[in-house]
C-alpha cells in the first residue's frame, strides 16, 4: 500500500471518531504518527493528499477545516516554546492557506490576527507570512479590503508587513462589496493596479504588461464562471482609472461581443480601423473608452467569411506579443498578417492587405542626402496616422534588404537617384514586384516615364511624383486616407 493510501486511511479513521480527530490532526502537524515516507516534506502536504484520496471529499474538507479552526482559537501562538512549537504553528496555518474554507477558517484566522501575538518563524519562513497568506485565502468579507489596499500601494502592515504584490494577490481574495463571495472586488483590484502601473511608470520600468496580465490571469482562474463579467470589467477598470496604453493593450480581449448585442463589441480602435477596410464591415462608435484606445462600437455584418478567423488571429498574436508599446504590437501584427496574406487566396489576401495597410504604414524612404529623405519622412509623418519611416542611403539599402530581421515595407520612396545607384535595385527585386508600391521622386515626370520601362523596378507599382509632399498625399492615399 503506498503511503498516500496508507495516510487516507488513517485519516478517515480519524473521521470516524470526531472526539479524537483533533488531538490527531495536531499531532500529524508535528511528524508524530504519519505513515512511513520519503523526503523532507512538511507533514501538512501529507494530510492533504491523504484528503485529496478520499472518495467523499466535501464533508471530510468541512471537518478537517473546522478543526483547523479549532486549533487556531487554541491560541497556538502562545505556545512556540514548547517542544516542536514553531513546526506545529507553520503546518497549522500552511494548512489553513491550502484548505481555503472561509465558512470554518475566516473568523479564526482574523482573531489571530487581532491577538498580535504572532512572531517568529520556522525554516527562515516567517509565521506572520503565513498568517498573511491564511488570511487572504480565506476571506469571507471585506474586513480586511483596506490592509490589503494599503499594502498593494506600498505602505507595509504594522504587523503582517507584506509587499505590494502580497497586497495585489490579497485583494484578487476580496469578495464584491454587493454582490458577495464568488465574485471579486473589482474596484479594489483597479485600484491597487492603477497604483502600480503608475509606479512603473515613474520607474521607468517594463513589467507593466506582465504586471496586468498575471492579475487578469488569476482573477480568470479564481472565478472561471464570471469570465465575461471580469473580461467587461477589466476594460472598464481601465476605462475608469485611465491607464496608459501600454497597460491596456495587456488586458485578456481587446474583442468581447456585448451580451446585450449580437452586434455589439468592446474593441481595440486599430482592430476597428482594420476591420472596415478589410471586410467592409460599418462600425457605428457607441462610446471612446480607455484613452481613445478602446471603442464600443456596432458593426454591420461583413461581406467576407474571413471576418472571425482573422479577428482572431489578430488578437492571439497580441496576447502572445513580449513587446510593451502600441506602435510594438501594431508591427506584429503587421508582420503576422502579411504571413496570412502568404497563404491565403486571391480575394481573403486582396482584403488583408487593405486592412495592413490602415492599420500600419512600413515606409522605406531611400536617397543621397539626409536633406533630401528628412523632408520627404517629415511629409509622410504629417499625411498617415501611424507610419513606420525608415531612412536609408543607397549604400546601405542592399545590407538593409539582406537581413533577415528586416520587415517587408508596404512602401518605398526613391529620392532623386543617379542612374548608377539605380542600377542596384535588381538585387531588391523580391521585394518589389508584389510586396512594396513605389513612389520615385523625380524633376520632370515626362522624361522619366519614358526613362522607367525597361528599368529595374518596372514590373513593380511605381508611381512617379515631382515634390515630397506629392509624394506624401500619395502614399496617404494608397493607405486609404
Amino acid at each position: 500500500m503506498s503511503t498516500i493510501e496508507l495516510m487516507r486511511e488513517r485519516l478517515e479513521g480519524a473521521l470516524q471518531n470526531p472526539a479524537a480527530g483533533r488531538r490527531q490532526l495536531a499531532r500529524w502537524l508535528v511528524e508524530k504518527d504519519l505513515p512511513p515516507r520519503s523526503g523532507d516534506e512538511e507533514p501538512y502536504t501529507w494530510v492533504l493528499r491523504g484528503l485529496a484520496a478520499i472518495d467523499d471529499y466535501a464533508p471530510a474538507e468541512c471537518k478537517l477545516a473546522t478543526w483547523t479552526a479549532e486549533l487556531i482559537d487554541e491560541e497556538p501562538e502562545g505556545k512556540r516554546s514548547q517542544p516542536d512549537g514553531d513546526q506545529y504553528l507553520h503546518n497549522l496555518l500552511r494548512l489553513a492557506a491550502a484548505l481555503a474554507s472561509p465558512d470554518e477558517l475566516w473568523e479564526p484566522l482574523l482573531r489571530m490576527y487581532e491577538r498580535r501575538q504572532l512572531a517568529g518563524e520556522y525554516n527562515n519562513l516567517n509565521h506572520r507570512s503565513s498568517l498573511l497568506v491564511a488570511l487572504a485565502k480565506n476571506q469571507a468579507d471585506t474586513r480586511l479590503r483596506d490592509v490589503w489596499l494599503r499594502m498593494a500601494q506600498g505602505e507595509q502592515n504594522s504587523f503582517l508587513g507584506g509587499t505590494r504584490d502580497d497586497g495585489l494577490w490579497a485583494l484578487l481574495y476580496v469578495p464584491d462589496t454587493d454582490k458577495g463571495r464568488g465574485y471579486p472586488d473589482l474596484t479594489a483590484v483597479g485600484e491597487a493596479l492603477s497604483s502600480q502601473i503608475i509606479e512603473n511608470s515613474s520607474e521607468r520600468s517594463n513589467g507593466t504588461r506582465q504586471l496586468v496580465r498575471e492579475a487578469c490571469s488569476r482573477l480568470l482562474r479564481l472565478y472561471p464562471n464570471q469570465e465575461y463579467d471580469l473580461l467587461k470589467g477589466f476594460i472598464e477598470v481601465a476605462d475608469r482609472n485611465s491607464w496608459p496604453k501600454r497597460a491596456t493593450t495587456a488586458l485578456p480581449t481587446l474583442f468581447l461581443n456585448d451580451r446585450q448585442d449580437p452586434n455589439g463589441y468592446y474593441a481595440w480602435r486599430y482592430y476597428v480601423e482594420f476591420l472596415e477596410a478589410a471586410f467592409a464591415v460599418r462600425a457605428d462608435i457607441v462610446k471612446k473608452m480607455c484613452r481613445d484606445s478602446i471603442w464600443k462600437v456596432r458593426f454591420s455584418e461583413p461581406s467576407s467569411t474571413g471576418f472571425s478567423t482573422v479577428r482572431n488571429t489578430l488578437e492571439r498574436v497580441r496576447q502572445m506579443s513580449p513587446l510593451e508599446s502600441e506602435r510594438g504590437l501594431l508591427g506584429d501584427l503587421s508582420h503576422s498578417l502579411l504571413e496570412l496574406e502568404h497563404r491565403s487566396n486571391s480575394e481573403l489576401a486582396s482584403n488583408l492587405r487593405r486592412g495592413r495597410l490602415r492599420l500600419l504604414q512600413r515606409v522605406v524612404v531611400i536617397a543621397e542626402d539626409r536633406s533630401t529623405s528628412k523632408k520627404i519622412a517629415d511629409a509622410l509623418k504629417a499625411s498617415l496616422p501611424r507610419p513606420e519611416i525608415q531612412e536609408l542611403t543607397p549604400q546601405s539599402l542592399v545590407r538593409h534588404f539582406s537581413s533577415r530581421e528586416a520587415a517587408m515595407p508596404d512602401i518605398i520612396v526613391l529620392g532623386a537617384l543617379a542612374p548608377q545607384v539605380m542600377s542596384e535595385f535588381p538585387k531588391l527585386h523580391c521585394f518589389f514586384p508584389n510586396q512594396a508600391t513605389v513612389i520615385r521622386l523625380v524633376k520632370h515626370r515626362r522624361s522619366s516615364e519614358a526613362e522607367l520601362k525597361g528599368s529595374p523596378v518596372h514590373g513593380a507599382s511605381t508611381i512617379l511624383v515631382t515634390s515630397a509632399r506629392e509624394a506624401a498625399l500619395r502614399a496617404s492615399a494608397i493607405c486609404g486616407f
